[in-house]
């Protein structure tokens, strides 16, 4: 369960804390939102072996959901060189992925989906939310669906656009 976000931003915006306790307030319980977002997940050029060759390095991974290639490359004094790579699948058991279009017109009337993967082990019931600001909804803000185990559901919003300088949209799933 995590909501995922739309965000164009505006001059003359709210001070980051304010702009981050304001999201929180909008999720259910429990549920964190996703905004750290690297390229790289960790760099350090100065990682040194112990007497057998091996190193242990910990790191936070940012939040992006992918496949991240881990590449080590060693070398010794007397120039033997090693190199090897993996690769970490990093996802969630209940995944969205927002639909969205990329900037809103005044008065557009549009619709926002949300595409609900679920890789919990089992078929679960989802209530998928919406809160968006700067838009109407002419639609229910949570609603409920069933997702079979390995499925994927699309839920979807009309909304239309207000006269605003930056749009908000916040989109999560809860299984329960």
């Amino acid at each position: 369960m995590f909501p995922q976000r739309a965000t164009p931003v505006a001059e003359g915006e709210a001070p980051a804390a304010d702009r981050a306790a304001s999201k929180e307030s909008v999720l259910p319980p429990g549920v964190e939102l996703r905004e750290e977002f690297e390229d790289t997940a960790f760099w350090d050029a100065t990682v040194v072996t112990d007497g057998s060759g091996k190193a242990i390095v910990e790191i936070a991974l940012p939040d992006n959901l992918t496949t991240w290639v881990l590449r080590g490359v060693g070398a010794t004094a007397d120039t033997l060189v090693g190199e090897e790579t993996a690769e970490l699948l990093v996802t969630k058991p209940l995944l969205v992925r927002p639909v969205t279009p990329r900037f809103f017109v005044v008065d557009d009337r549009a619709q926002l989906a949300a595409l609900v993967s679920n890789n919990t082990g089992k078929a679960q019931e989802v209530e998928v939310t919406l809160h968006a600001d700067g838009l109407t909804l002419t639609d229910p803000t949570a609603q409920t669906i069933s997702i079979p185990d390995g499925g994927e559901a699309k839920v979807t919003w009309w909304v239309t656009a207000e006269d605003v300088e930056a749009v908000e949209v916040v989109m999560s799933a809860v299984a329960g």
